[in-house]
C-alpha cells in the first residue's frame, strides 16, 4: 500500500509578492514619472539626474515629496551646472523650434545656490 506522500516546496522556490509585501518588502524603480505640459512648474530641491527606461529623469526634492519627471534635452542642457542641493524651479513653456527645425517643449529653469542667502538683510554688499 503506497503511503501518501505531502509534497515539499523546492528549496528555490520564490516567495510570491504578496508574501513579500507581508514581510515588509515595497517595489522599488516604479516611481510614478511626472510629464511635462504646458505650464506646468515643478519646485524643489535638485537631488541628482539619472537614467530611466526611456531616457533621462530629473529628481527633485519638493514639500509633497521626491518628485521624478521625465527631463528632455533642451531641460537637461538648462540644469547643467545646477547642483545637487540647489533650489530649482522648472516650469514648461510650452512647443519650440529648436535649431533643427523640430518642436519640443522648452522650459524655464532659475535656481538658487544652497547656502545662498535668503534675507537680503543679511546680505553683505560691498562699498
Amino acid at each position: 500500500m503506497a503511503s501518501a506522500k505531502t509534497k515539499k516546496p523546492a528549496r528555490n522556490a520564490f516567495p510570491t509578492r504578496e508574501t513579500l509585501e507581508e514581510r515588509g518588502w515595497e517595489e522599488v524603480g516604479n516611481e510614478p514619472i511626472e510629464k511635462w505640459e504646458k505650464g506646468k512648474k515643478l519646485i524643489g530641491r535638485f537631488v541628482k539626474m539619472r537614467h530611466g527606461q526611456f531616457g533621462p529623469l530629473l529628481v527633485l526634492d519638493t514639500d509633497d515629496g521626491t518628485v521624478i519627471a521625465g527631463c528632455p534635452k533642451i531641460l537637461e542642457s538648462r540644469m547643467e551646472g545646477v547642483q545637487p542641493g540647489d533650489m530649482v524651479y522648472v516650469e514648461c513653456i510650452g512647443d519650440v523650434t529648436t535649431s533643427s527645425g523640430r518642436t519640443a517643449h522648452g522650459f524655464t529653469v532659475m535656481r538658487k545656490r544652497s547656502g545662498a542667502v535668503t534675507d537680503r538683510s543679511q546680505e553683505t554688499l560691498p562699498i
